[in-house]
């Protein structure tokens, strides 16, 4: 186990490394530059000249992006082309809106489990049938459209609930982890703990529904693989109730490829956060990626793209090794 990990640590390494020259030359081929950006279409070339020198633009791509990985490598990630800004202190204070908004809507997701298995389990009926619909319409539906058209109806028509930011405006919370729901409960206060609650309903919602849709669809596909095995079969002969059946032998087993895609649907919910957060003006670190796109602040994008590389990595590498728990005949070498 130990020599396993050790060598899916080490493959992480190039994959950083390709991730991080992949950003570095993508933003570099965005029309425009930084310096359009700050000084505006008409400044002289004196100008422009002089501040992509200060920003090191004027060196070679090659010496720019070893320049970039030396510093990171020392733990700087350096300052925001606008506004000086370290982006190590900026991301500190960002991250935690973006994963309370992808925890919430990886454990809404979580109903998707259920449902696949009853889908499995009553094949063919009506509940079946409602579930198949339900989630081709959740991965058919572009995620700009969906929270757009949630915002509209329970947000503009209905009132019902709030669709802009953490919290409302005359609502202060203690922070202690930067989790606003959690830091109001540490501290009692339930005022502030349903307003961050009520917050976050539509972009959790928003964000939830591609992944119940591949995971309810996944986990039906491989429930009904497993209920035709012969181990599921010998289970029933010997007079097992089906509820056991079910949860002791077919569940488990049904697991694995869940659990794979489930994992590989907490990346997806850091990208997708990027158009959710911009929808409902989200302070985290989508929203901060998109306006720095727009911004051509590449030390921003080049840094936040390379820190969610890595806990994509570090996610898929602790689902690899949750396989051994759920089957143990698996063993790694």
């Amino acid at each position: 186990m130990t020599r396993y990990i050790a060598r899916r640590i080490l493959e992480t390494i190039p994959v950083l490394i390709g991730a991080s020259i992949l950003v570095f030359m993508i933003v570099r081929l965005i029309p425009g530059g930084p310096e359009t950006v700050l000084l505006g279409e008409r400044a002289s070339e004196e100008n422009v000249a002089r501040l992509r020198e200060n920003l090191g633009l004027d060196r070679p791509l090659t010496e720019q992006y070893l320049i970039y990985v030396a510093n990171v490598l020392r733990g700087d990630l350096g300052n925001s082309i606008a506004g000086n800004i370290p982006i190590a202190r900026e991301f500190q204070q960002r991250f935690p809106a973006t994963v309370e908004l992808s925890v919430t809507a990886l454990l809404i997701s979580l109903i998707a489990i259920p449902l696949g298995m009853i889908s499995a389990v009553r094949r063919g009926s009506w509940v079946d049938t409602l579930t198949m619909i339900s989630a081709l319409i959740g991965i058919s539906m572009p995620i700009f459209w969906l929270g757009l058209l949630l915002l509209w109806i329970f947000g503009v028509q209905l009132h019902w609930l709030p669709f802009i930011g953490r919290l409302s405006n005359n609502m202060e919370i203690q922070t202690i982890t930067g989790l606003n729901t959690i830091d109001a409960l540490l501290t009692g206060n339930w005022a502030g703990f349903f307003d961050a609650l009520r917050h976050l309903v539509l972009p959790a919602m928003t964000l939830s529904t591609i992944p119940i849709a591949i995971t309810a669809r996944i986990t039906r596909s491989t429930m009904l693989e497993v209920l035709y095995m012969d181990y599921v079969r010998t289970a029933r002969a010997k007079g097992l109730p089906e509820g056991t059946v079910i949860r002791r032998h077919a569940l488990r087993n049904a697991l694995l490829p869940v659990v794979t895609i489930f994992g590989l649907q907490i990346g997806s919910l850091l990208s997708g956060a990027v158009l959710t957060e911009t929808i409902f003006s989200w302070p985290g670190i989508g929203r901060w990626l998109f306006n720095s796109i727009q911004g051509r602040d590449y030390p921003i994008v080049q840094s936040v793209t390379l820190i969610v590389t890595f806990i994509f990595v570090t996610v898929n590498l602790l689902i690899d090794l949750s396989y051994a728990w759920l089957n143990p005949r698996i063993r790694y070498e």
